[in-house]
């Protein structure tokens, strides 16, 4: 399977639950055996979402104004968006479809057209996401011992695919150029702290349920993982200074594990990361001074 509209769908495809045809292009793409559904239920609604929304939205949550950006793609290419417009699986669907027409196109015009929207979809709606995603699921994966196993393997080809396609560009997409920053505690509140911190474009990285169970084991909290901002409240509550902390080293991980075909892409995730990490030692800071004053 060389054809990168093939390559493209097959990887659309097996984002899905796993079905007995997805097999055969599992084969095809050398790819270890199928996920259960129970594991691709774990991965893609309990751990990282496959949705451009909850990494490009400043709340960290499915729609708004994110998805309302790319359904406005899909109309301006003359394709009806479906209701999960910002899915992963249909935004790679699009674009093989893109391509495909374009390279079906003998008109040379037209066929630069379909050429420029097939870059469009990429920079402005795949781009600014898609690989921060690769990369929390290569993590979880790692963290499980399952770095060879189906879904990390999906994301290596993924990656491979997407840099191999992707044209370099300069500049932000408009999802990022106007992406708010994470607040500080000190001036807006614990609670938006504590929202900026789940939503990945604001945090630059991406803060999971196993990632909350990671913190518990290395600081010896109590309490079960509940939704995330629950659990985080409750154990800043335990220990304020340590999670905070813990929370900023994380941050410091992740500015090496960005990278990104677009350099420009790649410099905002890393900046993002590092502010970050600087917001939340002085929140950490602040917090030690509270329990010694």
């Amino acid at each position: 399977m060389s054809s990168p509209v093939e390559l493209i769908r097959a990887l659309a495809a097996l984002s899905e639950p796993p079905a007995p045809e997805h097999d055969r292009i599992r084969a095809l793409l050398d790819l270890p055996p199928q996920p259960t559904p129970a594991e691709h239920t774990e991965l893609f609604s309990h751990q990282v979402y496959p949705y451009a929304s909850v990494y490009l939205g400043g709340e960290g949550m499915l729609g708004g104004d994110a998805r309302g950006r790319v359904a406005g793609f899909w109309t301006a290419v003359g394709v009806d968006p479906p209701e999960d417009a910002d899915h992963l699986a249909g935004l790679l669907s699009l674009w093989a479809s893109l391509r495909a027409r374009s390279d079906a196109e003998m008109d040379e015009a037209r066929a630069r057209l379909g050429e420029q929207a097939s870059e469009a979809l990429v920079f402005e709606h795949l781009a600014p996401w898609v690989l921060v995603f690769v990369e929390a699921i290569r993590g979880l994966q790692t963290a499980a011992g399952n770095a060879d196993g189906f879904y990390a393997s999906w994301a290596n080809t993924l990656e491979r695919v997407f840099l191999e396609f992707t044209t370099a560009q300069d500049g932000l997409p408009v999802h990022l150029a106007n992406a708010p920053v994470l607040p500080d505690p000190g001036e807006e509140g614990g609670e938006a702290f504590l929202s900026g911190l789940l939503a990945p474009v604001r945090s630059g990285f991406v803060l999971t349920r196993s990632d909350l169970r990671r913190l518990t084991r290395d600081l010896e909290l109590g309490g079960r993982i509940a939704e995330r901002k629950y659990a985080l409240r409750a154990y800043l509550s335990q220990d304020p200074g340590g999670v905070l902390e813990w929370l900023a080293v994380e941050a410091d991980a992740w500015t090496a594990r960005h990278r990104n075909p677009c350099p420009d892409v790649e410099r905002f995730w890393v900046e993002r990361a590092e502010r970050a990490a600087a917001t939340i030692r002085r929140a950490a800071a602040q917090a030690r001074e509270w329990v010694t004053a």
